[in-house]
C-alpha cells in the first residue's frame, strides 16, 4: 500500500514538472482578444442579440434594460422580440405594448405613449397620460376629469388609488387647497379601506407607510390659506 502511494505521489510530481516546463518553453495559453472599447463590446452584444431567435429571451432582456433605465435598449429589444414573434406565453406580446407605452411616457412622448396604451387596452393609464397632456397644456379642468375617471374605473376597483397623489399635486400646484384637502381625505379613506380588506398585493407595512405620508400631507394642507 505504501509503495502504491509513493508511486502516485511521484507520478503527480512528474506531471506537474511537465506542465511547468511546457509553460516555461511555450508560455501561458493564449486568451481571447478582450481589449475592446465599450462601443465595440456593445456592438458585438447587439449582433448576438440581433441573431437571437427567442422572443422570450429578448422580452426578458428588454425588461431588464427597462429596470436599469436604459430606455433605448429596452425599446429596441421589445420591438425585436415582436419581430421574432415566437413567444411561449400568450401574455408577453400584448404586455409589450404596455411597456412600450411606459417607455415613451418616461421619454416624454405622451402621444406615442397613449398610442401603445390604447393598443394594450389599458384604460387606466390612458386616462393618466391624457391628464398629463392636459396639465402640460394648462387645461386643468380636463386633466381633473381624467384623474377622476381613472379613480372610478371598476377595472381597478380592488386597488385603485394611485391617481390620488397626482390629482392632489395638481390642486397644490394651482393653490386649490380646499380641493386638495378633500382629495387627500378621500385618499386616506381609500388607503385604509384597502389596508383593512387586504385586497391588494401590498404588505400591511407599505399601506401604513402610505397612510402616514398622506396624513402628514393633509396636516400640511390644513396650514395653507
Amino acid at each position: 500500500m505504501m509503495r502504491l502511494l509513493v508511486f502516485i505521489f511521484v507520478g503527480l510530481l512528474l506531471l506537474a514538472s511537465f506542465v511547468m516546463a511546457d509553460n516555461f518553453v511555450f508560455g501561458p495559453p493564449a486568451v481571447p482578444d478582450i481589449n475592446v472599447t465599450t462601443e465595440e463590446y456593445q456592438s458585438r452584444l447587439d449582433k448576438v442579440i440581433e441573431n437571437s431567435k427567442s422572443s422570450d429571451y429578448l422580452y426578458e432582456l428588454a425588461y431588464l434594460a427597462l429596470q436599469m433605465e436604459d430606455l433605448k435598449k429596452a425599446e429596441d429589444y421589445f420591438k425585436l422580440s415582436l419581430k421574432r414573434d415566437n413567444f411561449s406565453e400568450s401574455s408577453y406580446k400584448p404586455n409589450i405594448n404596455y411597456w412600450l407605452g411606459e417607455i415613451y411616457e418616461k421619454k416624454g412622448d405622451l402621444f406615442k405613449a397613449q398610442e401603445f396604451y390604447v393598443k394594450h387596452g389599458d384604460i387606466y393609464f390612458i386616462h393618466l397620460v391624457m391628464a398629463k397632456i392636459y396639465r402640460a397644456d394648462e387645461m386643468y379642468d380636463l386633466a381633473e376629469q381624467e384623474y377622476l375617471d381613472a379613480l372610478e374605473l371598476d377595472l381597478f376597483k380592488r386597488c385603485n388609488y394611485e391617481a390620488y397623489p397626482l390629482l392632489i399635486d395638481m390642486y397644490m400646484e394651482l393653490e386649490e387647497f380646499k380641493n386638495a384637502k378633500q382629495a387627500t381625505k378621500k385618499y386616506i379613506k381609500r388607503l385604509k379601506s384597502f389596508e383593512k380588506e387586504n385586497s391588494c398585493d401590498i404588505s400591511k407595512a407599505e399601506f401604513q407607510k402610505e397612510i402616514r405620508k398622506a396624513e402628514e400631507l393633509l396636516e400640511n394642507i390644513k396650514k395653507k390659506k
